[in-house]
């Protein structure tokens, strides 16, 4: 059932078995950089089990009574397509199929909208009802559910909840933590299909085919960890006195340097400026962007890995506010260019048209 992901959501990434085994993957890569973030076997087996199935309701064809009991956007359509009814007069066919063909498109999008919406919530019901995991005792199902939804949870909904992960038998929060992370780090381009695209291209939504060329240009990731000594003419043993800088380091297939205006100020990073050269530069996370030196580059990436960012910061507080952590956490994300921009003026079109 799993097997080919999301079956009406055909323009949407990978959300499939081989994108549940990298976020297994990507755990595993997590608690090895973070160093606070460590778990049990039961976590690590709990955490995998959610990986699988986080998004296992984007397999299922929505229910078309779901545009019926809408009473927002299914009323509105439905009042567009009766004022466009009565304001013509429909004799020419070609004109009907027209407005057919316009009203069809925002349907479907209707649909799509709903299915990536509520996909958290529904697989955690899914997870919680389905006779095939029957074979999984409720407590542990229900536990399964719990960190699954997170994945689709607010930060705050997530970070500021009281945990005494490191004294429980199951830590709950880190689990939802490293699943959310995990998720976010799926960027890179087998997500996606350069064929589909290019044969598509015309038929997706330009928010769409914003994401497929956005991960046609990640070419992968890696995570470091590094310790130093904030002063060095004090006792490293002091608080505060250690640093963990934890880098995400990311291949970007693109070198489009030039300046860009950015009247939406970046909230969740910050371009180090003394850092960029035409090998790419450094992303401070937490720091607010003041817009004077953005470039297009630094532009799409925040743009397209808002989440992350986002997570970052909060990740980012949460272990600094932690009274029995002796040492800081930093995080900072290298964009690395290892290959020059390659894409045609539509498709460099579609990622200019939604930065603006």
């Amino acid at each position: 059932m799993w097997k080919n992901g999301s079956k009406y959501l055909y323009f949407y990434t990978l959300h499939n078995q081989e994108h549940a085994i990298d976020l297994i993957k990507n755990v595993i890569k997590v608690i090895k950089a973070v160093d606070y973030l460590q778990i049990s076997m039961n976590d690590y087996y709990i955490v995998f089990i959610s990986c699988y199935l986080h998004d296992i309701s984007m397999v299922k064809i929505p229910s078309m009574d779901e545009f019926l009991m809408d009473s927002t956007i299914a009323d509105q359509i439905s009042r567009n397509y009766l004022d466009e009814i009565k304001d013509r007069c429909l004799i020419d066919n070609r004109e009907i199929k027209q407005l057919l063909i316009k009203f069809y498109k925002e349907i479907d999008v209707f649909f799509e909208n709903r299915i990536r919406s509520n996909h958290a919530k529904e697989s955690a019901d899914e997870i919680r009802t389905r006779n095939d995991l029957y074979f999984l005792d409720d407590c542990l199902r229900e536990k399964v559910a719990e960190i699954s939804l997170a994945h689709g949870q607010r930060v705050e909904d997530v970070y500021n909840i009281k945990s005494d992960a490191k004294n429980s038998l199951v830590s709950t929060k880190f689990d939802k933590i490293l699943l959310r992370i995990a998720d976010l780090l799926d960027m890179s381009s087998y997500r996606v299909s350069k064929p589909i695209l290019n044969h598509n291209i015309e038929q997706m939504s330009s928010i769409s085919a914003f994401h497929w060329i956005s991960h046609l240009l990640t070419k992968g990731y890696k995570l470091e960890t590094k310790y130093r000594i904030i002063d060095e003419g004090k006792s490293a043993l002091l608080s505060g006195q250690i640093e963990e800088k934890i880098i995400l380091h990311i291949d970007i297939c693109m070198s489009q340097l030039s300046k860009i205006t950015n009247d939406k100020l970046c909230k969740f990073g910050k371009m180090d400026e003394t850092s960029v050269s035409s090998k790419g530069f450094t992303l401070k996370c937490g720091e607010k962007c003041n817009g004077e030196k953005c470039n297009f580059l630094c532009k799409w990436f925040v743009k397209k890995n808002e989440y992350l960012m986002m997570e970052f910061e909060a990740l980012k507080a949460y272990l600094n506010r932690i009274p029995t952590k002796f040492y800081t956490s930093d995080f900072e994300i290298c964009l690395h260019i290892v290959d020059k921009t390659n894409l045609d003026a539509q498709q460099f079109e579609i990622l200019k048209s939604n930065l603006l």
